[in-house]
């Protein structure tokens, strides 16, 4: 099935036992029953236990720096156990995966080593001719706490991942709070409203989603990518925003809203966004094949239709058009409105 329309997967025991380590370690078999029923309330509930959400920050000093000056520390955060699990197995399910392999640090089989070895060949290549070299270094400081918790939920919309997973991953990051060990003592809580988290699991590979774009649109600048094929990912990434702040009044399918006035919802709301400006672009085959993948991907969803079901039916059961007709009543609206001028 869809991996919208379906229901998100459960944990399994051996999923759990697999993500046990450090304290719990030796008593996986006896553990594992307990928290495998646990993380499968969370995923049932979509909602995240406080304690997970707790850390102790220890200030460490920098080695051979002044200890009067706040910034010469390095914040290190301890996390609960059982939370920590829980982000082990739950990364699985994430499946969170790279757009680009320009993305070297903090990714499986890569290193910044092979970055410096691009940069070391380049060189040398360069030195055989009479062209310049430019190499721009950009260096972001404090990059993981800089991050907006806001903008990286948004980002974490266009990973195509279950919309169970990602409410989930929105109660991780929702009511953060950590208190400072300082020598015998602890302070206060304090809410954390920016930054991923010191100590999770999660952290690095939701800081990668947060910088990506980046990457991505400097390789196909390079390349020399049409404009109109940032446009259609543009599309598509606000369309699926406004389909997953619809699933509140019941746009989601299975134990939601009938699917003709689903549809009806969908159509206001999400086909004018997916659809927008694209009545005066160039578009390729493949261009239209995306758009009516994403298109059709939503019309199972609003059925609870198996992916198997055969594109004629998903269309034919709710009297829809497939996305091209729409850009073609678009065109010819557009067209019209030039004729009367």
């Amino acid at each position: 099935m869809d991996k919208e329309a379906e229901d998100p997967e459960q944990f399994t025991e051996t999923e759990v036992m697999k993500a046990i380590a450090e304290h719990l370690q030796n008593s996986k078999s006896t553990v594992s029953p307990v928290l495998t029923s646990i993380f499968n309330n969370i995923i049932l509930k979509r909602t995240v236990p406080v304690s997970f959400k707790f850390g102790i920050l220890t200030p460490v000093l920098k080695k051979q720096k002044d200890p009067t000056i706040m910034s010469n520390y390095r914040d290190i955060t301890v996390t609960p156990t059982i939370g920590k699990t829980f982000e082990y197995a739950f990364l699985e399910k994430l499946n969170l995966k790279s757009k680009t392999l320009l993305q070297c640090g903090f990714t499986e089989g890569l290193s910044p080593i092979m970055s410096s070895l691009l940069i070391s060949e380049a060189r040398y290549e360069i030195k055989k001719s009479t062209e310049n070299f430019f190499i721009s270094v950009l260096d972001v400081q404090s990059a993981f706490d800089v991050v907006q918790h806001i903008i990286l939920m948004d980002k974490a919309l266009d990973q195509n991942i279950h919309p169970t997973y990602w409410k989930i991953l929105t109660e991780l990051y929702d009511g953060l709070s950590s208190k400072v060990k300082w020598m015998d003592g602890l302070s206060e809580p304090f809410k954390i409203k920016q930054g991923v988290r010191q100590g999770g699991i999660l952290s690095t590979h939701l800081y990668k989603i947060f910088v990506q774009d980046l990457l991505v649109e400097n390789k196909e600048n390079r390349w020399n990518g049409k404009e109109h094929n940032f446009n259609i990912k543009e599309r598509i990434q606000i369309a699926r925003r406004t389909q997953y702040a619809l699933m509140g009044s019941g746009v989601h399918g299975t134990n939601g809203l009938n699917p003709a006035i689903s549809y009806q919802i969908y159509k206001t709301y999400v086909i004018p966004r997916l659809t927008y400006g694209l009545e005066v672009l160039p578009l390729t085959k493949s261009n239209i094949e995306e758009l009516e993948i994403f298109h059709r991907k939503n019309l199972r969803h609003l059925q609870s239709l198996p992916e198997r079901t055969s594109n004629a039916v998903v269309l034919l059961l709710l009297g829809a058009l497939p996305i091209e007709a729409e850009i073609h009543k678009r065109q010819l609206s557009l067209l019209y409105s030039y004729s009367i001028m």
